[in-house]
């Protein structure tokens, strides 16, 4: 096995034990979660999405996927305080509002992954404080699985955290 395969190994492994929660639940989100269990980077069971308002979209996510949802604002904290990895779906107009209510969730070593368009790195550590945390820029086509995505991380960022975010996206 060449050193290439067996680092992809090693991140898949990883991957696989890992919590996933996805803070949204439009069609970037979709194709996120879509293109995670299309690669069998992990289980459906380990993926939760949660959104402010839109139920009737996460009933529609669990029964298309088989993620995790809750439903009560309870229930969808208590999704994002035991992920590994939080996914930052929501609409630009909605992020400062949620990355304050995310912030008193959050875990050390929790990695925060943003694909909020707009949304500078800046401004993600100017509420979170220093934090794990990568922007990614998908481009349209990325919906159906054939698009491009720029990656810039956070100095917090390591090596291990750096190859989940590459993984989702690539």
């Amino acid at each position: 096995m060449d050193i290439m395969n067996e680092i992809k190994s090693q991140e898949k492994d990883t991957f696989r034990s890992l919590h996933f929660s996805i803070f949204g639940a439009g069609s970037i989100a979709e194709a996120i979660v879509r293109g995670v269990l299309a690669k069998q980077l992990t289980e459906p069971a380990r993926i939760s999405m949660v959104n402010r308002s839109n139920n009737e979209r996460l009933l529609e996510l669990k029964r298309k996927y088989g993620v995790t949802i809750e439903l009560s604002s309870e229930g969808k904290q208590k999704l994002l305080q035991e992920a590994d990895v939080i996914v930052l779906c929501m609409k630009p107009k909605d992020a400062a509002g949620a990355l304050h209510e995310l912030k008193p969730l959050l875990r050390p070593g929790t990695l925060i992954i943003s694909v909020i368009a707009g949304l500078s790195m800046h401004a993600i550590e100017h509420i979170l404080g220093p934090i794990a945390a990568v922007r990614t820029m998908p481009n349209t086509s990325s919906t159906i699985g054939l698009g491009a995505t720029a990656i810039c991380c956070s100095n917090a960022v390591n090596d291990s955290q750096r190859g989940i975010a590459m993984a989702m996206f690539e």
